[in-house]
C-alpha cells in the first residue's frame, strides 16, 4: 500500500495535512505546493483542501512528481469528518482513494483521534484488506522550547515498521521549510546469476530491506 511518507508528512492522507495546522485542526480552505530534493533528485508535492461547517472535508493531493520520470507519482482524493470535542480532543473519520500513472487504484477507510501532542490513525485498505496504523507525536507542542517544529511519527502494517522524524520552520505562516529523516522499508531489484544445463544466465529478483532516507523541503501554502 502506497503512503505518502515524504510526508510530510503532508499528502496521501488529511490527518496528516491536518497535522501540520496544529493536529487536525484545518483552515476552511488552502493550497499548497511543496519543493522536495532527497536521493533520486527533485520532485514536487501538492494539495488542495476544503472544510465544510459541518465537520466534513474534501482534498486532492500528488505526490512525487518528478519531471524528468512521473511513472511514480501517485494521485489521491480524500472525504472524511472531522470533529473536535474538546480544545484538546479532536476525531475524525473518512475515505481516500489513490492510483498512481499505471491507473492501479487502491481504497481506503481511516479513523484518527488526538489529544494534546498525540495523534494516531487507523487505515483499512479496501484493496488488500490490510490494516495499518500510524502514530504522531508533536513534539513542539509539548515542550514549547523551540522555534522549529518537530514531529516524530511511525506507520506499522503487517511486513514493517517505517519511522520518521520532520524538522519544519514557518515563515510569514505561508512558506514553509523543513528535513526529513526517515528509516523506511525499500523495494529495488537485485541481479541474480543462475546456472543451468552449464549455460550461465542472470535475472532479476525483488529484494527489501530497512534503508534510511534524507529529504530537504520548501512549501508554500496560501
Amino acid at each position: 500500500m502506497a503512503k505518502i511518507l515524504s510526508l510530510l508528512i503532508l499528502i496521501g492522507c488529511t490527518f496528516l495535512n491536518a497535522q501540520q495546522d496544529n493536529l487536525l485542526s484545518l483552515k476552511k480552505s488552502n493550497l499548497g505546493v511543496y519543493i522536495n530534493n532527497d536521493s533520486d533528485g527533485l520532485f514536487l508535492d501538492g494539495y488542495a483542501h476544503y472544510s465544510f461547517s459541518s465537520g466534513f472535508f474534501s482534498e486532492i493531493s500528488f505526490d512525487q512528481y518528478r519531471l524528468n520520470e512521473n511513472k511514480n507519482t501517485f494521485y489521491n482524493s480524500t472525504l472524511g469528518l472531522l470533529k473536535n470535542v474538546s480544545t484538546k480532543r479532536s476525531f475524525g473519520l473518512g475515505y481516500s482513494n489513490y492510483f498512481n500513472n499505471l491507473r492501479s487504484i487502491e481504497h481506503e477507510l481511516f479513523f484518527g483521534s488526538n489529544f494534546t501532542f498525540i495523534s494516531s490513525i487507523l487505515y483499512y485498505d479496501l484493496t488488500n484488506n490490510l490494516f495499518t496504523y500510524q502514530g504522531i507525536l508533536d513534539l513542539d507542542s509539548f515542550f514549547k522550547i523551540t522555534p522549529i517544529e518537530i514531529n516524530i511519527s511511525f506507520i506499522h502494517d503487517n511486513s514493517s515498521t517505517d519511522l520518521i522524524c520532520r524538522l519544519s520552520k514557518s515563515i510569514n505562516n505561508n512558506i514553509l521549510i523543513g528535513y526529513i529523516l526517515s528509516r523506511e522499508n525499500s523495494e529495488y531489484l537485485k541481479e541474480m546469476t543462475y546456472i543451468k544445463n552449464d549455460k550461465t544466465g542472470i535475472y532479476s529478483k525483488e529484494m527489501q530491506e530497512m534503508s534510511f532516507f534524507h529529504e530537504i523541503f520548501m512549501g508554500f501554502n496560501f
